[in-house]
């Protein structure tokens, strides 16, 4: 039989904490970095890739 663990009030108050630091890192990163330009070059290589390998086989 498995032992069910149930999260305490200073578990609750850890994640919900950790999450806020999370999200509050990734707003600010959000906003220094635009991601557009980035995902834009990344799909241009997956692509050429993509067809370089079609290509060969």
């Amino acid at each position: 039989m498995e032992l069910v663990q149930h999260p305490t009030l200073a578990d609750s108050i850890c994640d919900i904490r950790s999450r806020k630091i999370k999200r509050t890192f990734f707003t600010q990163i959000n906003t220094l970095i635009d991601g557009r330009p980035i995902i834009i070059f990344l799909k241009q290589q997956l692509m050429s890739l993509f067809l370089k390998k079609s290509i060969d086989n």
